[in-house]
C-alpha cells in the first residue's frame, strides 16, 4: 500500500506501538512518484539507457564501490569526528512528549520506556 502522511508510523507500517517502542529512532523513507526519475531508473536496470549504460546528467550514483578496508576507514573516522548535538528545540520536544505520555490516563507503559 502507500505511505499516507495522515495517519500515523504504526497505521503505516502495521507495527505494534510495544514493537515501535523498542526502538530509539524510526525514520521514514518516502519513495515520491517521479515519473522522469522512474523511466531513468528502469531504464539503467533494464539496459536500454541511450548512454550506454549511464543514468544521463546524474552525479549523485557512484562509479565506484569502495573496498572494505575504506568503508571501515570511512565509519571510524565518523566515530572519532563527527558527534551529533541535541538541539535545544529538539530537547524540549522530547521532554514535552515525554511528560505528556507520564500523564496519559490510558498510556501504554511500553511507549515511555
Amino acid at each position: 500500500g502507500k505511505y499516507d502522511p495522515g495517519q500515523s508510523l504504526e497505521v503505516n507500517v502495521a507495527l505494534a506501538s510495544p514493537l515501535l517502542s523498542r526502538f530509539d529512532l524510526v525514520l521514514t523513507l518516502m519513495d515520491t512518484q517521479n515519473d522522469s526519475w522512474d523511466r531513468k531508473v528502469s531504464s539503467f536496470i533494464l539496459g536500454l539507457s541511450e548512454t550506454s549504460g549511464d543514468l544521463p546528467d546524474d552525479d549523485a550514483i557512484p562509479k565506484t564501490v569502495w573496498s572494505l578496508d575504506k568503508l571501515r576507514s570511512y565509519v571510524s573516522f565518523v566515530k572519532a569526528h563527527c558527534i551529533p548535538r541535541m538541539t535545544e528545540n529538539a530537547s524540549t520536544i522530547i521532554q514535552k512528549y515525554y511528560q505528556l505520555q507520564r500523564m496519559s490516563d490510558g498510556r501504554n507503559v511500553a511507549r515511555t520506556t
